[in-house]
């Protein structure tokens, strides 16, 4: 896969990321999830995931995680209404 397929694969999954942190914030008052390394906070008071199944780095091909690696995204809560995503790719940050 070349590195634009890669990068490509990199949005696609914070993508799936993203809609799961906004279907979180709609069933919890408008709240985003706590910005908690490598943490499962992505589920509904049952536990049922609100991502399937998290994707996989295109770079490791394991699933991405909260890390600054090729392929992996970083996640922050500057405030209780807002969320940062960011995913790492071959070439620096999308946001």
């Amino acid at each position: 896969m070349g590195g634009k397929a890669k990068d490509a694969a990199v949005k696609d999954g914070i993508h799936s990321i993203q809609i799961g942190i906004q279907s979180y914030a709609l069933d919890n008052n408008d709240t985003y999830p706590p910005a908690v390394a490598n943490s499962s906070v992505l589920v509904d008071s049952q536990g049922t995931p609100y991502i399937d199944q998290r994707p996989k780095s295109p770079f490791t091909n394991v699933p991405m995680k909260d890390s600054t690696a090729q392929g992996d995204y970083t996640y922050s809560t500057p405030a209780s209404d807002t969320f940062c995503l960011v995913g790492h790719t071959s070439n620096g940050v999308d946001t």
